[in-house]
């Protein structure tokens, strides 16, 4: 990481502006409309100093270099605390060092800058943030700085400490406060300035130098917060506090540690929020600052500082040291942020606002976001800043949000000193309020591919589902009001839409880059909505006669989703279907398992009568085995074997006087008669998905309301069931038993069960169940197993396909997984029947691969539904800070609502942009046509697709890591994606593929490693002259990119030193 120059932040302030109308890629419509925001605040004093908008970051990521903090100005912030600094300025900190996926966690602490590059940066940012309110406002607020300073007081008071403090104390001093107002000043002179922002602006600006070389503004600190290390001893702290308050003569902050409320009271606030998993030592509690010496201590700087004439205030809190598994960080502690200290500060600072007996201001930073940042500046809170939420998608955008319900806050009054009822209140609040739990996140975002190192924007939830369906683009159909477009996307690659809408295991929704915000786009629910609102398109009597004339003819064993979705697709390339079933109801586990009061019979029928429609025949009531020799001697030319996986899996156990019986046939038989199973007392269901949770539904529902209980051999973090289908067994009064496994009977009526603990995770990354050494005995009158099911082998064996022996698929046909071919000619195997037991959604895709296998076949291509190029609405872009919350189906809103709540990742992901604190990944935007660099020759076709392209800029890069921990892919952004480099040598070092331009001016050469697998290294770089770079330009993403750069982003170009 390397600082820029002022004169390189100016040229991309006034550079981006022009060519992208943003500033560290924050557009300029959310700049405009915190502006705006701004003007409308009555504002609030902090430490005398009156500010717009109380909000901003805290002394971490986000103030350490002078770009993070034009990104947050430009979000709202107007209140910065610095990152903390310390005398041992050029520590070695392990990398990666933060993680914010849910709760945030981080493993340094001080600015990694040298103290006099801090003091630059912090200086150059005071400077820069008043000539942007100039430029973009006519009437800019005010905004303070905060410096955070550490660790002893031995160490602020040596020499270059001291020299730091004085510097930002009285900056006009300094030598480098001289040059940067000079390189100012040359900077609003030039035309690129006055194109951004106007002559008006222009003049402001330079008025706001004037000021500042007229000594008209404030220096940029006014107030200290005094960090300390865990552990310090409160006669350190009072030393230090003194020393800053009576010697130094600044208004202080104390920053206190969330171990005040001692370890009892925040292990219990962190179980019963759900935050098991975090693991705290005891120890670390004892040697912190106790609460009693806590009040003494403050009591006693505030003391010394009215005596001296300063304000004195708290700051709650620190991070929470906890262990450090080791799985994402190094160490073997870390700290801990977000969302799970929020109601364990809160609470700290509802007891400090009882038990003080002197009036203080408490400055807040503990899990603030917009859940919750007004009621707490309403509880008289202030200022407020915040890292772990801005760490997150949307990344500073989301500080708009929390700034508008700030500002709403103040104009309805706040009190002047913390309220220690409404901080109760809040407490209480918010230990019950859900958003506070280890389990409010729901799924994480992830596509299974290697990062791609150009056009790499795809949406998660296309990418997750099994057939790949366009749910954003349904979603948006569906909101402008065009039901049959949303539906024809649909049909596209999912043709039961009432099904799945209703039944889909929605991994979709899992994977779904909302869940990193308030949960999930309701895509399935929308589908439904879809399904229920659109006129089913109509079926022509020609499309019917072309059947006739078609040489193809398939039998299609099973009237599942699969065999539903093969017949569909056929039918659509008019190849004639029949589908045979043992069953005298078509549906397959939807209509004869599935329980009715999950989904009606109305929504199964509405999607077959559409296959019906288009002349799909079925022949029911037929033997479970096809006779393939006998079908194809009736003509037919093709067998997709689509029967499911109907071998139940039977526990194993020791003794006898329990019947056992397996879930699908126990399903089936309460389907047809619930009477089959008469005076039973209690039941056990084994297993944990949600073929479990219907048995254990039905089950309890059973005459004479029986007892059940669901025992599941791990947690319910690794319980693969849906969790709606869980809490519905849990209000119908299912009794669930977490690592519990039954190993015997021990006498009719009574099971043993072994209590589990987790292991090691397996290949699936579940952790392993291992037995423990306690037991536990459960009354039991009837075991249902829903531990798997398996296809039947010897329909296989008849049909001479081959199974495949060893690993995770023993027992499975052996089948091409792209196009469902068996080994046996014209056979295809479809659904749970090559899968084992999977997902309705999964068997209609292994069907619509089945069908355009066999019409491919005839040497035709599957006819589909032609989808547009995806278009980048930046007005959306701009409000990806936004948290909102789902309505509910009913309400007429609802699809519009989740239209907005999608976030179009496919058109426009940026997770890798937002999330980065300094900034150091930007989005190139790409024209869609070019002229070619070769004179003479036409418009060149381009090397990259989508209309934004990421690069990674090595000088602003830590690597934090955090970009990789969000970036859907496998693969780290920091590593992986093109890198734009100041100069040849970081190239060399660096494993990164990218560029440098030598010797930049109208016609630079360029060094660089391209973006292929296996390139790392010195070996793999290549230098370019300048027209053999244009020539490649046409074919090679990377040089296309650098190209794109020098001829429309030049201000992202580093200066070479002695342009500096």
């Amino acid at each position: 990481m390397k600082p820029q120059s002022m004169k390189e932040t100016l040229d991309r302030i006034a550079g981006e502006w022009l060519k992208k109308q943003s500033i560290y890629d924050i557009p300029a419509e959310t700049i405009h409309r915190v502006i705006s925001l701004e003007q409308a605040s009555p504002g609030v004093p902090v430490h005398g100093v009156p500010v717009t908008i109380p909000l901003g970051p805290a002394a971490g990521p986000h103030t350490q270099l002078s770009g993070n903090m034009i990104a947050a100005w430009a979000c709202g912030s107007r209140v910065f605390e610095l990152k903390t600094v310390q005398k041992l300025d050029s520590l070695e900190i392990d990398k990666p060092c933060i993680d914010a996926l849910d709760e945030g966690y981080n493993v340094e602490w001080s600015t990694e800058l040298s103290l006099d590059s801090a003091l630059q940066e912090y200086i150059k940012a005071w400077i820069l943030l008043r000539i942007l309110g100039a430029l973009l406002s006519e009437k800019p607020g005010n905004f303070i700085f905060n410096m955070s300073l550490g660790y002893t007081l031995e160490g602020i008071k040596t020499a270059k400490m001291d020299a730091f403090i004085e510097g930002m104390r009285r900056p006009a001093t300094l030598p480098f406060w001289q040059k940067a107002l000079e390189e100012t000043e040359r900077a609003l002179q030039e035309r690129q300035f006055e194109e951004a922002f106007g002559t008006q602006a222009i003049r402001r600006a330079r008025a706001s130098v004037a000021a500042f070389r007229d000594g008209r503004y404030d220096w940029p600190v006014h107030s200290v917060t005094l960090s300390t290390m865990h552990g310090c001893p409160p006669e350190e702290m009072e030393a230090i506090g003194r020393y800053l308050l009576a010697e130094k003569g600044f208004d202080t902050y104390i920053k206190l540690n969330p171990t005040l409320l001692g370890y009892e009271e925040v292990r219990h606030i962190l179980d019963s929020t759900g935050w098991n998993r975090i693991e705290l030592s005891p120890e670390t509690f004892a040697k912190d600052l106790q609460y009693t010496a806590a009040l003494e201590l403050l009591a006693t700087l505030h003391r010394v500082a009215q005596e001296h004439h300063r304000i004195f205030s708290v700051k709650l809190s620190n991070t929470l040291a906890n262990h450090n598994p080791g799985d994402r960080l190094p160490g073997s502690e870390r700290y801990m942020s977000g969302r799970p200290l929020f109601p364990i500060t809160i609470s700290l600072a509802a007891k400090l606002a009882r038990d003080l007996k002197v009036p203080l201001d408490f400055s807040y930073c503990g899990g603030i976001s917009s859940h919750n940042a007004k009621e707490c500046l309403k509880a008289g809170l202030a200022p407020l800043t915040l890292a772990t939420e801005i760490l997150k998608p949307g990344g500073y955008l989301r500080l708009e949000p929390i700034a508008r319900e700030m500002i709403r806050a103040l104009s309805g009054g706040i009190p002047a000193y913390p309220s220690a009822e409404k901080l109760s209140d809040l407490a209480k609040q918010a230990l019950k309020d859900p958003y506070y739990r280890g389990d409010y996140k729901q799924g994480h975002t992830h596509i299974s591919k290697k990062l791609p190192a150009t056009d790499c924007f795809a949406a998660p939830c296309v990418a997750a589902c099994p057939a790949h369906q366009e749910a954003p683009r349904y979603i948006k159909a569906l909101a402008k009001g065009d039901a049959e477009q949303a539906l024809a996307i649909v049909l596209r690659d999912n043709p039961l839409p009432h099904i799945t809408g209703v039944l889909c295991d929605h991994v979709c929704m899992t994977n779904c880059s909302r869940v990193d915000y308030e949960g999930p786009v309701q895509i399935r629910a929308v589908k439904l909505e879809t399904a229920r609102t659109a006129k089913a398109p109509g079926i022509t009597a020609s499309s019917l006669a072309n059947q006739s004339k078609n040489p193809a003819k398939v039998a299609i064993w099973g009237a599942g989703p699969g065999g539903l979705a093969c017949a569909y697709f056929l039918a659509q390339a008019h190849i004639p279907a029949t589908i045979f079933d043992r069953s005298s109801e078509i549906g397959g586990i939807p209509s004869r398992i599935i329980p009715r009061f999950r989904i009606s019979r109305a929504d199964i029928l509405a999607d077959i009568e559409r296959i019906k429609a288009l002349g799909v025949q079925f022949s029911l009531n037929a033997p479970s085995a096809p006779d393939w020799e006998a079908l194809q001697r009736d003509g037919y030319t093709a067998l997709v074997i689509a029967t499911g996986a109907t071998k139940g899996k039977i526990l194993e156990l020791e003794g006898k006087g329990v019947p056992q019986v397996h879930a699908l046939e126990f399903l089936e038989g309460a389907h047809e008669k619930a009477s089959t199973y008469q005076n039973i007392k209690s039941v056990a269901v084994v297993g944990g998905g949600n073929t479990a949770m219907d048995a254990a539904r039905i089950a309890i529902r059973l005459p004479g309301k029986p007892s059940v209980h669901i025992l599941y051999r791990r947690s319910l973090d690794e319980m693969p069931a849906d969790r709606e289908e869980f809490q519905a067994a849990l209000a119908d009064g299912v009794q669930y038993h977490p690592l519990s496994l039954p190993e015997a009977i021990v006498q009719p009526g009574l099971l043993r069960i072994r209590t589990m603990r987790l292991g090691q995770k397996d290949e699936g990354g579940r952790r392993q169940p291992e037995p423990t050494d306690t037991t536990w005995n459960l009354a039991c009158d009837l075991l249902i197993s829903a531990i798997g099911e398996l296809p039947d082998p010897d329909l296989f064996a008849k049909l001479g396909i081959p199974l495949i022996q060893g690993g995770p698929k023993q027992g499975l046909p052996q089948v091409d997984e792209r196009t469902m071919k068996s080994q046996t000619p014209g056979v295809f195997v479809i659904g749970d029947a090559r899968r084992g037991p999977a997902s309705i959604i999964s068997a209609e895709a292994d069907g619509r691969d089945a069908a355009f296998a066999i019409i491919r076949s005839l040497g035709k291509e599957p006819e589909r539904l032609a989808l547009p190029k995806l278009r980048i609405d930046r007005e959306a872009l701009s409000r990806r800070g936004e948290l909102l919350e789902s309505l509910t189906p009913d309400n007429p809103d609802f699809a519009e609502r989740e239209a907005d709540r999608c976030l179009s990742c496919g058109a426009a992901c940026l997770r890798c942009v937002e999330v980065c604190p300094n900034r150091a990944n930007i989005a190139l935007p790409i024209s869609e046509q070019r002229e070619n660099p070769v004179q003479g020759h036409p418009v060149q076709a381009q090397p990259v697709q989508q209309g934004l392209q990421i690069i990674h800029i090595d000088d602003l890069c830590n690597q934090c890591g955090n970009c990789g921990f969000f970036c859907p892919y496998d693969g780290n952004p920091y590593e992986e994606k093109p890198t734009l480099f100041s100069n040849a040598a970081a190239l060399e070092q660096s494993t990164n593929p990218g560029f440098v331009f030598l010797n930049p001016g109208k016609q630079p050469a360029i060094l660089y490693r391209p973006a292929q697998p296996g390139t790392t290294g010195e070996a793999s770089l290549e230098k370019l002259d300048f027209e053999a770079w244009k020539t490649r330009t046409a074919t090679d993403p990377l040089l296309f990119l650098a190209w794109q750069i020098f001829t429309e982003h030049s201000y992202l170009i580093p200066l070479q030193r002695e342009d500096l």
